[in-house]
């Protein structure tokens, strides 16, 4: 039922981003569930009146670049934040950091090209993957779903005197004003999913792509993430592998991880903090965990969270530094994905639904209540 249940989740997560383009392109990183059924998507307009539907609720904004540009705020999967500012008409691109724990240059710009994807809108529209590539080593690619304002891809880097670092990412094209975080705009409960690797022998927030590169914690590589979150004001409660109970304010499984939620206005965005006990260094503090991304889904808002934080289980070594407020030691990264809980018709998730991973044949029916599973998907 693990598989299942995971189906189910993609399933809705890729709903809730009005993903669902009627061909898969191999630069997502969001899911690898896709609908085949086109009764799905009844047309262009419905996701993009979806998506602007959540716009004007939350009070959204244009993320916030140069003149001529447009720009897009980026959740790399190993944690990295970083805002895209895109030129159409001149074809180049600039990158800025926010945030990054693998020595990712401060800014990065270019030019790039534009070559025909797979990947094709409701209409026959084909969406272009935009290429770019810089001297210095710093390539990736990436599709942008002009409806919802987000993009999927992957970037790779090389990092002074490191190794190449290689990520998928996924991007907005909006953020959330200070006003309307404080108005409450985002509380709810949310189902999430995601990725985290540990590292060690790391430094918070590295500020020169000179500084060492983290080194792989071999004996916790990565791991699955899922569970449930509460967002209430400026505290964030996260039930990791468990359910959020609303009545108890508690997790009714899983571990209970709670984390308070800053507003950047430097960089318009939500910086999330949590209380480490160091091993050594100081007492207690407020760490940065990592920053969360509100995309415009067709139905509902999607958060995507770029995780980075101290980490602390397993006796892992953390020294915190009161002189200039930085630690080293161990450290976890990832990205999750998370979409409001919201009710959703008894026929939205009709169809049939096919795993698109590489060499996988798999696929699920649901017809109201009935989930019929195809061979290679385990009950």
């Amino acid at each position: 039922m693990f598989k299942a249940a995971m189906t189910l989740f993609s399933l809705f997560a890729l709903a809730s981003c009005g993903g669902g383009s009627s061909s898969s392109s191999s630069t997502s990183n969001s899911s690898n569930i896709t609908s085949t059924n086109s009764s799905n998507i009844t047309s262009i307009d419905s996701v993009t009146a979806g998506s602007n539907s959540t716009v004007s609720s939350l009070g959204l904004q244009s993320v916030v670049t140069g003149t001529g540009s447009v720009g897009y705020d980026v959740n790399m999967s190993i944690g990295d934040t970083w805002r895209l500012a895109l030129d159409q008409a001149a074809l180049t691109y600039q990158f800025t950091r926010i945030q990054s724990d693998f020595g990712a240059p401060q800014v990065t710009s270019g030019s790039f090209t534009k070559t025909n994807s797979s990947s094709t809108l409701p209409d026959g529209t084909v969406l272009p993957i935009y290429n770019i590539s810089t001297a210095n080593g710093f390539a990736g690619n990436f599709i942008i779903d002009p409806r919802t304002k987000t993009a999927v891809g992957n970037f790779t880097w090389t990092p002074v005197g490191g190794v190449q670092v290689s990520s998928p990412f996924s991007a907005t094209g909006y953020s959330l004003p200070a006003t309307q975080v404080v108005a409450g705009k985002l509380d709810g409960n949310y189902a999430f999913g995601g990725r985290l690797t540990y590292y060690a022998n790391s430094t918070e927030h590295p500020t020169s792509v000179s500084e060492p590169p983290i080194v792989l914690n071999t004996s916790r590589a990565t791991a699955p993430v899922a569970g449930t979150f509460n967002v209430s004001g400026s505290v964030v409660t996260v039930c990791e592998n468990g359910v959020y109970s609303t009545a108890t304010n508690s997790c009714s499984s899983g571990t209970r991880v709670v984390y308070s939620a800053t507003y950047d206005s430097t960089n318009n965005v939500i910086k999330l903090t949590t209380p480490v006990t160091p091993t050594a260094g100081s007492n207690q503090y407020d760490a940065p965990a990592g920053v969360v991304h509100v995309q415009a889904g067709d139905r509902g808002p999607v958060l995507t969270v770029d995780i980075s934080k101290p980490d602390t289980s397993l006796g892992q070594t953390n020294i915190y530094n009161t002189a200039n407020s930085k630690w080293s030691g161990a450290r976890v990264v990832g990205s999750m994905l998370a979409g409001k809980l919201t009710a959703l018709g008894s026929t939205d998730s009709n169809g049939t639904w096919a795993d698109v991973t590489p060499g996988s044949n798999s696929s699920a029916v649901i017809n109201g209540t009935s989930i019929t599973l195809s061979p290679g998907i385990n009950p």
